[in-house]
């Protein structure tokens, strides 16, 4: 997020500050839905060889898929060639959610929609629109 602050402060651009506020927004919604849901992970189920040591359920929805896809959503929309390897690495961190056992697609799924609903409200707040054009 610095290199982002840095980059806005030489650019004029306003993508740390839409992608603090997508954050905040997706963080509010993903862990509300988390104490209100309360999914098992997939390795407390029993449908997992991974064994973690995490407390709780809290697998619905996948708070790490939210924050990756709304900073690459509001980043990208303030800085657009740089928008498919932002994409790119919040992709990567949602399947590496699946790959590790902490959460089933479903999760992974949602909380990319919630990160990208967060990006698209935090860029409209902002002047700008995400457009899901490479």
């Amino acid at each position: 997020m610095a290199s982002v602050w840095l980059a806005d402060s030489l650019s004029g651009h306003n993508g740390a500050k839409r992608a603090l506020t997508a954050v905040a927004q997706s963080t509010v919604l993903t862990e509300s839905l988390k104490k209100l849901v309360g999914r098992k992970r997939p390795f407390e189920a029993g449908t997992s060889t991974v064994c973690k040591p995490l407390k709780g359920y809290h697998s619905f929805p996948s708070g790490h898929a939210a924050l990756a896809f709304a900073a690459a959503g509001a980043v990208g929309s303030a800085y657009s060639d740089l928008r498919a390897l932002l994409y790119a690495g919040a992709a990567a961190v949602a399947v590496s959610r699946l790959t590790g056992g902490y959460h089933y697609p479903s999760d992974v799924f949602v909380g990319a929609a919630i990160g990208l609903e967060a990006a698209r409200r935090a860029n409209r707040n902002f002047g700008g629109f995400v457009r899901f054009r490479f």
